[in-house]
């Protein structure tokens, strides 16, 4: 047993007890459903990490199984395949209200996928011509009609902003936002 416990730590950097492993594409990684208190010799991004994989098995044990978060100062990429476009909506949405998160970069595989890929680029590029915009601190979705804009936002005028380009753009039926706005870091 202990030594499936040291190639588990080779992987994550965590100090996982045997009752508190489970299984993300693959890789093990460190989580469980309680919020016991994260160790101090963690580096901010392994609790970042570490955070999002409790909250995200607190929301559903298996439903997000087949997904990895990796940090960096903050930025996180996630990884790995989940079934539906719902599923991974609740996925960024968990994420970004997780105090700490910088930005979000998505690399995760949708099987169902319903997202209109060529709008969401056309948002994307129109949004990168403003260099008043952060777009390593935004994520944009659109599914059918909707946008869905994820992220740090500082203030109103600025959302204003985003979603004026947004508009002009795309007419979206409606513009769902999503916002952190509350820069806490991980403690």
């Amino acid at each position: 047993m202990a030594l499936v416990l040291t190639s588990s730590l080779l992987f994550t950097a965590c100090a996982p007890s045997t009752f508190d492993l489970a299984m993300g594409a693959g890789v093990t990684i460190a989580a469980r459903a309680d919020e016991r208190p994260l160790p101090p010799d963690q580096t901010y991004d392994e609790k970042l990490e570490l955070i999002i994989t409790r909250a995200w098995m607190n929301s559903n044990k298996t439903k997000f199984s087949g997904l990895n978060v990796i940090s960096n100062n903050g930025f996180v990429i996630l990884e790995g395949d989940i079934n539906t476009t719902d599923e991974y909506m609740s996925a960024l949405e968990i994420v970004w209200a997780q105090n700490g998160i910088r930005g979000v970069e998505n690399k995760i595989n949708i099987l169902n996928d319903y997202r209109n890929l060529k709008i969401i680029e056309k948002i994307m590029e129109r949004l990168k011509s403003d260099n008043n915009i952060k777009l390593n601190e935004l994520s944009i979705e659109v599914i059918n009609d909707e946008v869905f804009l994820f992220g740090n936002v500082k203030d109103k005028i600025y959302l204003s902003l985003i979603t004026h380009h947004i508009n002009s753009v795309f007419q979206a039926r409606r513009i769902v936002t999503i916002i952190n706005n509350q820069n806490k870091s991980v403690k």
